[in-house]
């Protein structure tokens, strides 16, 4: 009896040790969210003015109609 409770006790210590070196080693995907008007972005446009981003963004919104 003492062989089976030794045995689950270093099987359940092994079994945490190892999911946490799994989980450490592979921590997931990650993705970074550039805004088109960043300068990270391929899409950024570095000859605009500030003012010319500003109405370029409120123009690329779609206009808000009342349902009827």
């Amino acid at each position: 009896m003492a062989n089976i409770v030794t045995f689950l006790c270093l099987y359940i210590l092994s079994s945490t040790l190892l999911l946490s070196r799994i989980t450490m080693a592979n921590p997931g995907l990650s993705i970074k969210l550039i805004h088109r008007d960043s300068p990270e972005s391929p899409l950024y446009q570095p000859n605009l003015t500030q003012s010319h981003r500003t109405q370029k963004l409120i123009l690329s919104y779609p206009k808000l109609t009342p349902c009827a």
